[in-house]
């Protein structure tokens, strides 16, 4: 038996990214999903049980009250942190595009009061980070050029220069997007940043485990790369139209 008790997804219900292909599972990415899923855990729970057959005698207890149109923060509920390095719920929206950079050698922002906020390292010149990252023109966010030295993870005590990401309206921000085009700027623009390898053995680099592919570190053309997330999240949009419990 196993038991659900239903709770609201944070960082909403909208779909961005591609389907994970199982040639690059691991613990990261283990099934067939988007990037951003859109799913409460509840709903999540009997997707995977269905659909991937696990098929344990599963129920999920509902939330009452629940809308999908309904920012989380009209629950006047705490947001409650699931990892030290996502301490503020505007975090967890940047960290669905950031996150790809714990597969570089990039500082995520581990190891100071703004992780996955914060990217850089000691080989980046900020300012012209910054006027670069500003000329995309990103909806939802604002960024600064910055300068940190993180007190843990990689570069641990040595300056960093970068950006600051500053969440300014979620509703319209496409954080996996974001990412992609940041990375993508970053990699054609300074010889030393280079792809991390993963923590376990194996041919896959860790940034085609954290991406479900290796589109990204094979440097397909992004606009390509975006179309085939137009075909992936109407694929899985309507794969998860009947687990939805909610209005």
């Amino acid at each position: 038996k196993f038991v659900v008790f239903d709770r609201p997804n944070p960082v909403g219900h909208r779909l961005e990214g591609n389907i994970l292909d199982l040639k690059y599972r691991s613990f990261v990415g283990y099934f067939p999903i988007l990037q951003r899923y859109g799913l409460t855990i509840g709903e999540l729970a009997l997707y995977f049980n269905e659909v991937f057959e696990i098929n344990c005698d599963l129920t999920v207890i509902p939330m009452v009250g629940y809308s999908y149109d309904k920012d989380y923060v009209a629950y006047d509920l705490p947001f409650i942190a699931p990892s030290p390095n996502i301490p503020t719920l505007d975090t967890a929206h940047i960290y669905l595009g950031t996150c790809i950079f714990e597969g570089t050698n990039m500082s995520e922002g581990r190891g100071t009061t703004r992780p996955f906020s914060m990217i850089g390292a000691p080989f980046i010149d900020a300012d012209d980070l910054a006027a670069k990252v500003k000329a995309l023109n990103t909806p939802g966010i604002k960024v600064r050029p910055v300068h940190f030295t993180p007190n843990m993870s990689k570069h641990e005590g040595k300056q960093c220069a970068g950006i600051e990401i500053f969440l300014r309206d979620k509703n319209i921000f496409e954080p996996v997007k974001f990412g992609y085009q940041l990375l993508d700027i970053i990699r054609k623009d300074y010889k030393e940043f280079e792809f991390r390898v993963p923590w376990t053995e194996g041919s896959n680099q860790m940034i085609d485990l954290l991406t479900g592919d290796n589109k990204l570190k094979t440097n397909v053309d992004l606009n390509l790369i975006f179309e085939g997330f137009k075909q992936d999240e109407k694929t899985f949009e309507q794969s998860i139209r009947r687990f939805k419990l909610y209005a």
